[in-house]
């Protein structure tokens, strides 16, 4: 057995997945993924930039220390793990 092999052989696997985005930032501010509060955000979208959506829920919500723009968009376009698996893109 080549040396590569017997150590990925003794190894253990990592337990859990590296999971990628600002879950944990957002699911306390916006919480789990959901397809109506999307149709709104999406809605809102139409008219106004992602900089004037985000200080729009954040003040609906009394978020007094928001996200990085970047991560609320991650957070929107279903790509963190705040989604459920079936949602996610």
């Amino acid at each position: 057995m080549s040396a590569l092999a017997q150590k990925i052989a003794t190894t253990p696997l990592p337990s859990e997945r590296v999971r990628r985005g600002p879950a944990n930032a957002c699911f306390p501010l916006y919480g789990a993924g959901d397809l109506e509060d999307l149709g709104e955000i999406e809605r809102l979208r139409e008219s106004l930039t992602w900089r004037e959506v985000q200080s729009h829920i954040d003040g609906l919500l009394d978020i007094a220390k928001p996200l990085p723009l970047e991560k609320f968009r991650y957070h929107w376009r279903r790509r963190c793990f705040c989604w459920p698996e079936d949602l996610r893109r």
